[in-house]
């Protein structure tokens, strides 16, 4: 989904606690509580209950909301009148609403906004926005317009409008530690961020994984802006994260098949995002970097990215016909 104002939330250094609280129409009730049941069990949000730096509240039921589709002409970006939720809102950080206005979301600062007719990791999704992290799939080239202008910074993403190809590896070395935020983590990893081209120049870029789930942090091509600058951006995982995939795009594929493909997936919220966003909730706690679930028996879900050649072809239509477009994915053959 996309956003309506990305803007980061400034968190008091020494917080005692973080509040949460969820706002719902009638009708989303069950939607509200199924998302309050995974939030409280994912990472980091799980440790920050349990060292009693992060509060959930019972969700409030709200009438008067008024949402709709098409802001910025785009039909499932959300907008509500908000005024009915800030003062019920009050010293909480953070309220989520929900709507029974079906298929629409946004992620605005404080109000993340999500239809009861997505599963709960569309709500995780919007809630992360909030947190500075910025979506990872493919915007159409209208939606990259009205998103990608300038340089673009955020937690999980740097876009520049224009292709970045640098005469020396030390140039390209110095770029990226300079202006991408996770960039020293994953040299420190001894993961590989600098490739030589054809030409004998050198464009930042760490080694594809050849399969997934795979929770290596590295500086892969893609994200959001590749249809307005596809050689100038970047983010941390290549593998599809809860802020979406390179080049899979919400006009693609449903929300539900997404949903099927990370709800289980230890590349949900990697360990980078887990630190990141609790550090912004709690940095005067250390973050525990728990182990995440074991690799080999995750299956993405439908469509299963390693039948794209043959069966099923409709079942698997909305991710063949993207990847056909992207010519930086090879063709995988992912874990079963």
């Amino acid at each position: 989904m996309k956003y309506l104002f990305l803007i980061l939330l400034t968190f008091p250094a020494l917080a005692e606690t973080f509040k949460v609280r969820v706002f719902m129409e009638s009708g989303a009730e069950e939607r509200a509580q199924e998302f309050l049941r995974n939030f409280r069990s994912t990472e980091p949000f799980k440790q920050l209950l349990e060292r009693k730096a992060l509060i959930i509240e019972n969700p409030v039921q709200v009438t008067g909301l008024n949402c709709r589709g098409g802001n910025f002409g785009i039909p499932r970006l959300a907008q509500c009148d908000l005024d009915v939720v800030k003062n019920l809102c009050g010293d909480a950080d953070l309220c989520p609403i929900y709507t029974s206005f079906p298929e629409i979301g946004a992620g605005a600062q404080r109000f993340p906004i999500v239809s009861s007719s997505f599963p709960w990791t569309t709500m995780l999704h919007e809630v992360v926005h909030t947190f500075g992290f910025t979506d990872e799939y493919a915007y159409t080239k209208k939606e990259s317009g009205i998103y990608c202008t300038g340089v673009m910074n955020w937690q999980n993403g740097h876009s520049r409008m224009s292709e970045e190809v640098f005469t020396t590896k030390e140039l390209a070395v110095t770029f990226c530690k300079k202006n991408i935020l996770w960039c020293q983590q994953v040299i420190d990893s001894g993961t590989q961020i600098v490739q030589k081209t054809e030409d004998r120049k050198y464009r930042i870029g760490s080694p594809i994984p050849k399969s997934c789930p795979d929770v290596t942090l590295g500086v892969y091509r893609g994200g959001s802006c590749q249809a307005k600058s596809p050689n100038s951006t970047w983010r941390p995982y290549f593998c599809p994260t809860v802020m979406g995939y390179p080049a899979l795009g919400e006009d693609f594929c449903s929300v539900t098949k997404r949903h099927k493909i990370i709800a289980n997936s230890p590349n949900l919220l990697p360990i980078y995002y887990r630190q990141k966003i609790f550090e912004m909730i709690a940095p005067q706690l250390r973050f525990e970097n728990r182990k995440p679930p074991d690799l080999s028996p995750h299956v993405y879900g439908l469509p299963e990215i390693d039948r794209l050649s043959n069966e099923n072809a409709e079942t698997n239509h909305c991710l063949k016909e993207d990847l056909m477009n992207f010519g930086d994915w090879p063709h995988f053959h992912f874990r079963k």
